[in-house]
């Protein structure tokens, strides 16, 4: 009998880590994600909606709705749980937009995979905005703020490029 290498047998014990899904290690300060990133694209009459991020990384710039996807959870399910919790709108019906996997998306050392979805329906939620947003606002696809953060900016330009060649 072949015993198994030792990486697979921790990783075949460990599937999620040691470090419980959904919590932060004592040790390191990781947060035990799925290492992707769902972000709502929010388009209406040539507007933008972006929040003003409160905590690092990137305190102070404007970036897309988003956030990492929770264990058992899928990609659209993801993106339309961040517009909901850090916009208070409801989205539906989200439409592939984009995948964003640059090396240097993150400005922290990290190399999250960023997954974009259209969403062109919503309606206005009662929530509230989360401590990690400190604001959240329509912006002019034409008159984007100065700091965007990560690689937002890219984002919403491929969007117009694309409409513009419809």
């Amino acid at each position: 009998m072949v015993e198994q290498n030792l990486p697979n047998k921790i990783w075949l014990e460990n599937p999620t880590g040691k470090i419980p899904k959904g919590t932060v290690c004592d040790c390191c300060g990781r947060y035990n994600s799925r290492n992707s990133v769902g972000h709502a694209l929010v388009i209406q009459k040539n507007k933008v909606l972006m929040v003003l991020r409160a905590h690092d990384p990137m305190s102070g710039f404007w970036g897309l709705p988003g956030g990492y996807i929770d264990w058992d959870e899928t990609l659209e399910e993801c993106a339309l749980r961040e517009l909901q919790e850090k916009t208070g709108y409801i989205g539906k019906n989200p439409v592939l937009f984009g995948i964003y996997s640059g090396s240097k998306r993150d400005q922290d050392g990290r190399q999250n995979v960023g997954i974009v979805y259209l969403v062109d329906q919503f309606s206005a939620d009662t929530a509230t905005t989360p401590e990690e947003i400190l604001d959240v606002t329509w912006f002019d696809l034409d008159k984007l703020p100065e700091k965007i953060a990560f690689d937002h900016r890219q984002i919403i330009e491929d969007y117009k490029r694309k409409i513009n060649k419809k």
